[in-house]
């Protein structure tokens, strides 16, 4: 809020920027007592302040603000995995799939991890968007495990659980 004693018009210059020694002049000689700033980083502290002109030439120089944004957060964990954790009786081909968003809407981007042994160290992929993969020529009657870790664009990261399933025994031919 401004106004002149005066009743003369008012125009503001506004300086912001993350070190308040050297704010930069972002807005000159605006009539509006409001600035959009967009695209700002993550838990980072940015300082402002306003200098009102009258339409006569002098000039009154407001107090320093700041602001911290909030700190961005990771994914949420993984979760609602198919096959189930400790399914079994599973087909030799299965596709897995999961569950996960970002409590900050980012981007998500997965690696999967999956092996015949827990704790799988082996990534079966990488990076990818989508939120399915498919396995195929499995084994009968054994136990895999896999887990997923889930990246966000702002390189936060949040490492799923261990899953399990086993898949078919051999069956013995019929008569």
């Amino acid at each position: 809020e401004c106004s002149d004693p005066d009743g003369d018009a008012v125009t503001y210059d506004v300086y912001f920027g993350t070190d308040p020694v050297s704010m930069t002049k972002v807005s000159t000689s605006q009539s509006g007592k409001t600035l959009n700033r967009t695209n700002l980083s993550y838990g980072t502290t940015y300082y402002w302040k306003v200098v009102a002109k009258d339409s006569k030439g002098a000039t009154t120089e407001g107090p320093e603000w700041r602001f911290t944004t909030q700190s961005n957060k990771s994914p949420n964990n993984p979760s609602n995995p198919s096959p189930s954790s400790n399914a079994t009786n599973q087909p030799l081909t299965v596709t897995l799939s999961w569950e996960c968003s970002d409590p900050d809407g980012d981007t998500l981007t997965y690696d999967v991890y999956f092996g015949t042994s827990s704790n799988p160290t082996t990534k079966a992929s990488t990076s990818q968007s989508g939120r399915t993969l498919n396995r195929s020529n499995l084994s009968i009657g054994t136990t895999y495990y896999w887990k997923v870790v889930a990246k966000d664009s702002k390189g936060a990261i949040t490492e799923g659980p261990e899953w399990k399933f086993t898949t078919q025994s051999n069956s013995p031919p019929s008569m």
